[in-house]
């Protein structure tokens, strides 16, 4: 291994400790707590030494091996439940969960591909400082450990999804659950609604405005989601049992659906600022994608195209 004159210098046979301080002596860019942690990789007895890079690639291998086995978990998982959603397959909110966890799976099965070409790519071409390669051996093993959490909640949540399709009581309990949360959510809307009725806002008022107006609108389209899959599980295939239940969960979406429509009214009625003009470069293009996302919503699509503008309405302030 070629580690002389190399970025930070020759590293072998250093004391931990002193490899971190000539490492962060040779770039203090660099956090000292993640040159350490690199550096662990390639310590033997708190010795840093190019004889343990050996053993930290070979480690190495078996921790990228592990994602690939629990993605194909996530794969069996997603296999049984399409087996289990077959008389049910037609219904949209069904349909459309399959779809959202297949294409988990296959954006993990891609990463998982890339992380093992990447590990081959470092395995033929150990060149470079030592710190080089123990930052290259501690990147590799983050984004195996990353992929392996991802992939065991997928399966997870597959294997939710399962106990979904066959148990009628826990698909309520799920709406239940975001009906909760959408009243939370409606309750701390109209608090601020009042606030900025009353002038009582501390920070920039134009921003409070902004940001709630985006909070209502996607907090609608939730609202209308969960009511979209209450209109499923009313027609689902085999029957309702606890229709009484049903006919709750669906009033208590309408009357949260009136909130929001007269929060719409109360927050137009205090924009006379001209806040949205200020702000209309976000919310023009949130209001786009919102008011094109129809139930089975794509939230995780939705997700990325709002938060960049929320954010950019937050920071304005």
């Amino acid at each position: 291994m070629n580690t002389a004159d190399e970025g930070p210098g020759d590293l072998d046979g250093m004391a931990l400790d002193a490899a971190v301080e000539q490492v962060v002596a040779a770039d203090p860019s660099r956090d000292r707590e993640a040159v350490r942690s690199a550096l662990e990789y390639v310590a033997e007895e708190g010795v840093v030494t190019d004889a343990a890079v050996e053993d930290a690639f070979a480690h190495l291998s078996k921790v990228v091996a592990t994602p690939e086995t629990r993605v194909e978990l996530a794969g069996d998982a997603l296999a049984d439940a399409h087996e289990t959603a077959a008389p049910v397959a037609d219904v949209d909110t069904v349909a459309a969960r399959l779809d959202a966890f297949g294409t988990r799976v296959d954006n993990l099965e891609a990463r998982v591909d890339d992380l093992g070409a990447d590990l081959q790519s470092a395995l033929d071409a150990r060149e470079g400082s030592l710190y080089e390669t123990a930052e290259r051996v501690r990147e590799l093993t983050e984004r195996a450990n990353g992929l392996q959490r991802a992939a065991d909640d997928l399966q997870l949540e597959i294997e939710e999804f399962e106990t979904w399709l066959t148990d009628e009581e826990s698909r309520l309990d799920a709406v239940a659950a975001d009906l909760e949360s959408v009243t939370e959510s409606v309750d701390d809307l109209e608090a601020r609604a009042a606030d900025l009725e009353a002038g009582n806002v501390a920070s920039d008022a134009a921003v409070e405005w902004a940001d709630a107006t985006v909070a209502r609108g996607v907090t609608a389209l939730l609202v209308a989601d969960i009511r979209a899959e209450l209109d499923d599980l009313r027609t689902w295939p085999g029957g309702v049992d606890a229709e009484r239940r049903l006919s709750e969960l669906d009033r208590d979406a309408e009357r949260m659906a009136d909130r929001l429509d007269a929060l719409d009214g109360r927050l137009e009625s205090v924009d006379d600022d001209g806040w949205h003009d200020r702000f209309e470069h976000h919310l023009d293009p949130v209001d786009a994608v919102l008011s094109g996302a129809e139930p089975p919503v794509d939230w995780g699509a939705v997700h990325t195209e709002v938060r960049p503008h929320r954010a950019a309405i937050r920071d304005a302030g």
